[in-house]
């Protein structure tokens, strides 16, 4: 991921999927989230921030994409190169769930 003048922007992800963009914009969401959670400062100053207009980008689909943050935590639980700094999943979905601003999703 790498914030531009235009907003966060995927560079590079191997679990990118073809077919509908939310499950990648909900992905997405959580590592932005898991980043601003567990990262010294000096890295996740721009994170939380960048939350909110990465998902505005999804428009009309937020919603949807909100709704697939459990989809989206269940795939991170899985990956097994994901380091102690990155495995607050809960906390990373719901900061991203207030950044959308949804509390909650079913």
């Amino acid at each position: 991921m790498l914030l531009t003048a235009d907003g966060p922007m995927v560079i590079d992800r191997t679990n990118a999927e073809v077919g509908q963009p939310a499950p990648d914009w909900a992905m997405s969401a959580l590592v932005l989230a898991q980043v601003a959670l567990g990262f010294p400062s000096e890295v996740s100053v721009g994170v939380r921030p960048g939350l909110t207009p990465m998902l505005a980008v999804a428009g009309s689909d937020a919603a949807d994409v909100v709704g697939r943050l459990p989809q989206a935590r269940a795939r991170r639980a899985d990956d097994p190169g994901m380091s102690a700094g990155e495995t607050r999943l809960d906390e990373a979905v719901a900061l991203a769930r207030s950044a959308a601003g949804s509390p909650s999703c079913t």
